[in-house]
Formats: C-alpha cells, sequence, structure tokens
C-alpha cells in the first residue's frame, strides 16, 4: 500500500471518530464551542485541522491535513436526540487533554472512547426515586411542607411515563405534555382530597420536567456568536416549556381548579438562621433530584449539592434579612454558585457546568410561572374587559418576575462557563 494510501485511509478513520466524538460531545449536555474547542484539540494532536459547522441536526465536518493541504474530506453527520449525561461529558474532555499531553496514538484515543460510552449510567428505580425526591423537596423551599409527600407520588408517575413514552419513541413535545399532564393530575387528585395548598403542589409537581440545560446552553451558544444553535436550542427549549404548561392547564381545566394568584413572603417565625439552614438541606436535596437526571460524576453531584445549599441559603438571606428583591438575589446567588462551579472544575479537572447546572435549578421560579400562567387562564376566562383589566397586574407582575429570575440563573451558569474557558485559554496561552 503505497503512503498516499495509508494517508487517505488514515484521514478516513480520523474524520469519522471525530464527528462522532462531536456528537457525542453534542449530546452529552454541553455548549457548541467546548465541543469545537474539543474537536480542534484532538485534531491538532493527531496532525489535522479541523473546520466544524453544527446546525440543528446536522453536524458538517472538513478535515485537512496540517502536512499536506491537498488531502482533506468532509464529513456529514445527523445528530440523534441523546439522554443529558454529565459524566460522559466530563470524561471526554479529559480524554481529549489527555491525547494532547501525552501525545496518545490515535487507535487507543478510540479504544479509551468506545470504554467511555459502553459505561452504565444511573438508571432505574434509583433514578426514579432520587428525582422524584428531588422534586418533592421544591414543596419546603416554596413553602408547602406538608405537599411533599403528594409531589413525590405525582413525579415518580410522571417521570416513569416520561421514560415510558421516550423508550418508544413518541414525539419529545407530546412526551412532555402527557408527563406533566400525569404528574400535575395525579398530584392535583390527591392535594384535592386533603386539601393542601393547590399552587404550591401543581407548580412542584412538574418542574423535574424543565428543560434547564438546553436553555442554558442556548444563551451561552448566543453570547458566544453561535447564533443558529443557539437559537435552534432555545426554540427547542421553550417548545418544551410550552409543552409542559398544556399539561399541567388539561389538569386545571378537567379538575376546575381554583385560581389562587396571591403571594406572600415565607415566613421566618422560627429564626432566620434555622430557617435559612432548613432551606439548604431541602435546595441541596433539589439539587441532587436535578441532578441525578444529568448522569453528573458522584464527586460533581456532591458538589452541586453543596453549591445548591449555599446558592439558595444565600439568596433566602439576602431576602428575608436585607428585603432584596427576588431578582437581584438569585442574579447574586447565581455568581456564588458560578464560582463555587469554577473552583470545583479546576481541582477536578471537569467542566464547571456538570455542577452548576444542576446547583442553580433548585432557583427556578416555579411557583411564580405557575401563578403568572394561572393569570393566563384567568384572562382568557374574564367575562368582560374589565375583568381582563384586572388580571393584567397580576399576569406581567408574575411574568415578569419568572423571567427575570431565569435570566438571572442563566447569567450565573454562564459566568461558571465563561471563567472555566478564560482560564483555560489563559494556561494554554502562558506555556512556553
Amino acid at each position: 500500500m503505497s503512503q498516499k494510501t495509508k494517508d487517505i485511509a488514515s484521514i478516513e478513520a480520523v474524520s469519522d471518530f471525530l464527528a462522532d466524538f462531536a456528537i457525542s460531545l453534542l449530546g452529552s449536555g454541553t455548549q457548541t464551542s467546548r465541543v469545537l474547542r474539543n474537536v480542534d484539540r484532538l485534531a491538532e494532536s493527531f496532525g489535522y485541522k479541523a473546520e466544524t459547522i453544527i446546525l440543528p441536526r446536522t453536524i458538517i465536518m472538513t478535515l485537512s491535513s496540517s502536512a499536506d493541504v491537498s488531502l482533506y474530506r468532509t464529513v456529514v453527520r445527523k445528530v440523534s436526540p441523546m439522554p443529558l449525561n454529565f459524566t460522559l461529558l466530563s470524561k471526554l474532555r479529559i480524554l481529549t487533554w489527555q491525547v494532547r499531553r501525552t501525545k496518545m496514538p490515535f487507535e487507543e484515543c478510540k479504544r479509551r472512547y468506545e470504554e467511555i460510552l459502553s459505561m452504565p449510567a444511573l438508571s432505574g428505580w434509583p433514578l426514579v426515586f432520587i428525582v422524584s425526591l428531588g422534586n418533592a423537596a421544591f414543596c419546603q423551599l416554596f413553602g408547602g411542607f406538608y405537599s411533599i409527600p403528594v409531589v413525590f407520588i405525582g413525579t415518580f408517575f410522571g417521570f416513569l411515563a416520561k421514560n415510558f413514552l421516550l423508550s418508544r419513541r413518541v414525539n419529545t413535545l407530546l412526551t412532555f405534555m402527557l408527563s406533566a399532564f400525569v404528574s400535575s393530575f395525579i398530584t392535583g387528585i390527591m392535594v384535592e382530597i386533603l386539601k393542601f395548598k393547590t399552587d404550591i403542589a401543581l407548580s412542584t409537581s412538574v418542574l423535574f420536567l424543565i428543560p434547564g440545560v438546553p436553555l442554558i446552553n442556548s444563551v451561552i451558544d448566543l453570547i458566544e456568536g453561535h447564533v443558529l444553535a443557539g437559537i435552534s436550542r432555545l426554540i427547542n427549549a421553550v417548545s418544551m416549556i410550552i409543552a409542559l404548561a398544556l399539561g399541567l392547564g388539561a389538569t386545571i381545566l378537567l379538575l376546575d381548579i381554583n385560581y389562587h394568584l396571591e403571594f406572600s413572603r415565607n415566613a421566618v417565625a422560627s429564626g432566620i438562621f434555622y430557617a435559612a439552614s432548613l432551606d439548604a438541606v431541602f435546595a441541596a436535596i433539589a439539587g441532587i433530584g436535578f441532578g441525578a437526571v444529568f448522569n453528573p460524576p458522584k464527586a460533581a453531584l456532591a458538589a452541586a449539592a453543596i453549591l445548591a445549599a449555599l446558592g439558595h441559603s444565600f439568596r433566602f438571606m439576602l431576602m428575608n434579612a436585607y428585603s432584596l428583591d427576588i431578582t437581584l438575589a438569585t442574579l447574586l446567588a447565581a455568581f456564588l454558585v458560578g464560582i463555587g462551579a469554577f473552583v470545583f472544575g479546576r481541582v477536578s479537572k471537569s467542566p464547571a457546568e456538570i455542577c452548576a447546572f444542576p446547583a442553580l435549578l433548585p432557583m427556578i421560579p416555579g411557583l411564580m410561572a405557575y401563578r403568572a400562567f394561572l393569570s393566563v387562564l384567568k384572562f382568557l376566562h374574564a367575562q368582560d374587559m374589565d375583568a381582563a383589566a384586572k388580571i393584567l397586574p397580576d399576569l406581567f407582575s408574575y411574568g415578569f418576575t419568572a423571567v427575570f429570575v431565569i435570566f438571572a440563573i442563566v447569567i450565573g451558569a454562564s459566568f461558571a462557563v465563561f471563567l472555566d474557558t478564560l482560564s483555560v485559554r489563559m494556561s494554554i496561552n502562558t506555556k512556553p
């Protein structure tokens, strides 16, 4: 076999591998820029240069030889939906650095890649239980301790429904809508019978379906200039939220649940520090519940729980002890979580987002979003213009507050990712 033939065979193998590697990274739950950086790192290690275009459902990659520009190959791959997997993300990122620093041969790199892909993820009943417990912990964060058991049961069956529908390849949006309906309907029946706080229980029962990772990654993509990928992810995340709202709305209409739009700050009768400590415990449980869905490394899951406790209790203190509004308090708490996630990422050599995202999600303003949604329903059912006009202040108040709180969470997550990216670039530039 001539050298030219060997080179062609080599570039075919490397280009196919890098395309699959990019798809695995993208599906694991990271932003577009991290995919590009890791693919470029591998390509350079093997003596090639990669030019990659990431579209919503397609990856186009042109690989060219650094020694011979006439030797190149273009690969087009379809991106199939994959479950989020932060362990996969972390190990693939570490693998790219190992290849670069140790000059690992291509065949050895490919073998390790296949070993990483074959690693089992947390699934089955343990995952269902952890997610249900984490979602139920939101009840205490929203001030409805006695709703925890019913939300646990509703989440349990809703999560089972989601896994069943996804395993049958049912449309993702339909899956989210039906899962939200199952979870909220079961919860709604029980709270109506037991006369618990309906708004807290129902708003909490569907939060396990919130597409937090796609939403955060979409904003990061837009900020970093990957507009097409960012808009695609944002539309996908918003579509999931709409599907979730439709499933919840079906429950509200079928059970004829009354509209409760009052909002008051949680009472802190037992002492601010005790209340903040209790808030930290339940935030940590919620962080573990959210994190388990993403299959993070055990150390990252523990870090996410600690950061969730610190961030949420810090926000609680700012709101109750210093009377800060929820948006500013969330922003400051999100920065605290972002810094903590960055430090963990540097120590563990893992992406900062694998513990930042789960730690920030317990700050989701589920109760406000729920009340904004109720305001919409009440507005649509108003008998006249005067009645509709009285509802508008609630709609804008709850709606805008929920949006700005979510935006503050996204800023905190982006802050952790940007710190991580900046530190990597600085370390590379300072090396001789």
